[in-house]
């Protein structure tokens, strides 16, 4: 499986491998376990790591209806 090796590279540092890493986990599909990783690399220094976590991060009213 990939996601072990990918979700190492998330504190590689070169954002360019971290944003790629996010990417290809993107792909794999986001569980519950990596939601942590994601929420602390919306603060990452470099913009473009930030926007592809934020851009994975489950929505927070995501199986809520809303009337």
């Amino acid at each position: 499986e990939a996601r072990p090796g990918l979700m190492g590279l998330l504190e590689h540092p070169n954002a360019a491998i971290r944003e790629t890493a996010l990417y290809a986990l993107g792909q794999l599909g986001i569980d519950s376990d990596l939601v942590p990783f994601l929420e602390a690399l919306s603060g990452d220094p470099d913009p473009t790591v930030r926007t592809q976590a934020l851009a994975l991060l489950p929505s927070k009213t995501e199986g809520h209806q809303t009337s």
